[in-house]
């Protein structure tokens, strides 16, 4: 085999394994370049802590609609800050994949985030809803206490492709 032929058959394996061997969180960034963060606050706060939520009722619906002619998978996933709260990361944990067919819309909302959750969830909580979206959505969310209400447009993140 000539020099240049054993080159050649080097930088295939080479490019062969840097193929296989992409991360899956680089891989999802592909497959789903269109990214949300809604913020979540669901439940009873029984007690007001310093500088944060105060003692009531906390509900959030996040509505998701497919303005397109065609149908679009998400991923769907929860990271709760608090608790654990005290600047403690904590890693998101996937809820579910989703479809949603065009110009559909679906919530979730505390409940349904509580069903989906593998572990119970507090009776308090908050957090992030995230999706991971094949096409770019609409996403809005609905933050609502006794006696209020908001609608919040979620922002898109794109990442490249």
């Amino acid at each position: 085999m000539s020099s240049h032929s054993v080159a050649r058959s080097l930088t295939v394996v080479a490019f062969c394994s840097l193929s296989v061997s992409i991360p899956a969180a680089e891989a999802q960034d592909r497959e789903f370049p269109f990214h949300y963060a809604a913020k979540v606050v669901c439940g009873v706060q029984r007690e007001t802590r310093s500088g944060g939520v105060v003692a009531q009722t906390y509900a959030t619906t996040i509505n998701i609609h497919n303005p397109a002619d065609s149908t679009t998978i998400f991923l769907k996933s929860l990271v709760v800050t608090l608790p654990p709260g005290m600047q403690r990361p904590v890693k998101p944990v996937r809820l579910a994949v989703d479809t949603l067919g065009p110009r559909m819309a679906l919530a979730t909302d505390c409940v349904d985030l509580n069903r989906r959750s593998a572990n119970r969830l507090p009776p308090f909580f908050e957090g992030f809803v995230l999706i991971d979206s094949r096409q770019s959505l609409d996403v809005v969310a609905v933050y609502s206490v006794p006696g209020g209400i908001d609608v919040v447009h979620v922002p898109e993140r794109t990442r490249p492709r």
